[in-house]
């Protein structure tokens, strides 16, 4: 091989992304049910991929997650249904393309339930405390991650539960809660609907999150992988995609395109960064609300901002207020998003570029009471302007969860609180027992700003995607440029 031709080789094989011809793709699945169950709910998909890609399929089922992260991790399997958590484990550690991800009775997310019997005096959330819990399938994010984030949302940890049980079976655990062996359990919502009829009542749904998903090795090659994503695609509309789709699982109906960047929410829940290589646009938000409820309403616009300009987004919410300051301080090639409340005194000149109303236009400010009768009053941060109210009497606490239940649990006297996140927590607390003294006229939408080290063209693609944005949360251009 002279030097030339091995030159040329190098660069096309640098090019299309393949070093060799492949002729076998290894596809694990995760053990939601039996080997034997498993293997063949996948049989029908296998034989149309071979079918349509002329390539030899090799079906397995991992022992347990641990096994599919290692098969990754050493390059013994080039595709994986995951659900969400074990995704971004792997992510995190394996370079992984999300090719597909699965439509339940025309939904592509899903929440959990947490669910108790019918005759229990169990109405919210709250009353879960030093009562029992069993937890199923808990490695798997509708049975394990969501309830505990639900319970842990209103401040109950496993200390805080009279006892713990983790059976690994989502049947086993409702069955137990209806045998009044526990109190409660959390299961996804599927499960908790084939039981609706049998004895259990649902308490809490949780926030939603993306489906379960097909994903590849990067190093498959651009070809490959772009063929891959519309293979499964083309199954939606095949004569045999309803036999694929029913065999798959109960109300399957279709695959949908997956991105990386719709499971940050998932990271968040776990605390796993995105994973290396995306080089992100980091997206600080004042630290007013937790990282999940930030996500929870201004992830579907950063993913259509991800799909509309190409570029990646990462939300990060710092620790607290100093370090939210100190970051804007910097401003270098970072977008902010921070209420209208907040008293921004850097020195630093950015960018407006949209009123967003995450809350919602009718969002209001409630000032509530509780049972305690003194005079502080819980607030969120002592950086916002609030006319009307001295700032003496004000506490700090952080968020405006911790605002609601600092006020519920008699920590403080009053609490100023966003309508929407006080009626976000119907479900968790007997709020029958705070009073809404007032309506407190202040602006509810927050600002979204460019650091001085954001390029034009990046702002430019911002705005105009946010421009043709219809969804939620309501967005509002500026067209000027203001000095903070």
């Amino acid at each position: 091989m002279t030097k030339r031709f091995f030159i040329i080789s190098l660069i096309w094989i640098l090019w299309t992304g393949s070093v060799q011809s492949i002729e076998e793709l290894r596809f694990v699945l995760i053990p939601l049910e039996s080997p034997t169950t498993m293997y063949k709910r996948f049989l029908p998909l296998k034989r149309y991929l071979q079918e349509r890609l002329s390539l030899r399929i090799t079906l397995r089922v991992a022992t347990d997650g641990e096994d599919i992260l290692k098969q990754l991790r050493e390059g013994k399997a080039d595709l994986a249904f995951l659900c969400p958590t074990l995704y971004c484990r792997a992510a995190a550690e394996s370079p992984l393309l999300p090719l597909i991800k699965l439509s339940v009775r025309g939904a592509s997310k899903y929440r959990s339930a947490i669910v108790v019997r019918q005759d229990s005096d169990i109405k919210k959330t709250i009353d879960l405390r030093d009562r029992s819990f069993v937890y199923g399938r808990y490695q798997c994010p509708g049975s394990g991650l969501l309830p505990t984030v639900m319970l842990k949302r209103v401040g109950i940890t496993e200390e805080g539960l009279f006892e713990v049980v983790k059976l690994g079976s989502d049947k086993s655990a409702v069955v137990s809660v209806l045998a009044k062996v526990f109190d409660a359990t959390g299961v996804p919502e599927s499960v908790a609907e084939k039981y609706a009829d049998k004895g259990l009542r649902t308490v809490r749904y949780s926030y939603s999150i993306p489906q379960y998903l097909i994903a590849a090795r990067k190093d498959l090659g651009v070809d490959l992988l772009a063929n891959l994503r519309e293979t499964f695609l083309e199954v939606n509309s095949s004569p045999s995609g309803s036999h694929i789709f029913e065999s798959i699982g109960e109300g399957v109906d279709s695959f949908r395109p997956a991105s990386d960047s719709e499971y940050d929410i998932v990271r968040a829940l776990m605390n796993i960064p995105v994973p290396k290589g995306t080089d992100p646009i980091s997206v600080i938000v004042e630290p007013v609300l937790s990282k999940v409820e930030i996500l929870s309403r201004v992830g579907e616009m950063m993913n259509y901002l991800t799909k509309e300009t190409g570029l990646r987004f990462r939300i990060i919410v710092p620790a607290d207020e100093r370090l939210f300051i100190e970051r804007m301080k910097e401003g270098d090639g970072v977008l902010f998003l921070y209420s209208a409340l907040f008293e921004n005194d850097s020195e630093t000149s950015l960018t407006r570029l949209a009123k967003v109303w995450i809350f919602g236009r009718d969002a209001r400010f409630f000032l509530i009471r509780g049972e305690n009768k003194g005079g502080e009053i819980a607030v969120a941060s002592l950086m916002h302007n609030i006319s009307g109210i001295s700032k003496k009497r004000l506490t700090p606490v952080g968020t405006y969860e911790k605002v609601l239940l600092s006020v519920y649990n008699g920590n403080i006297s009053m609490g100023l609180i966003n309508s929407a996140v006080y009626e976000a927590f119907i479900d968790d607390l007997h709020v029958q027992k705070l009073s809404i003294l007032r309506t407190v006229p202040l602006p509810t939408y927050w600002t979204l700003e460019a650091g001085y080290g954001v390029d034009q063209k990046i702002i430019d693609k911002i705005k105009k995607a946010l421009n043709n944005y219809k969804g939620f949360p309501a967005v509002e251009l500026y067209n000027e440029m203001v000095s903070s």
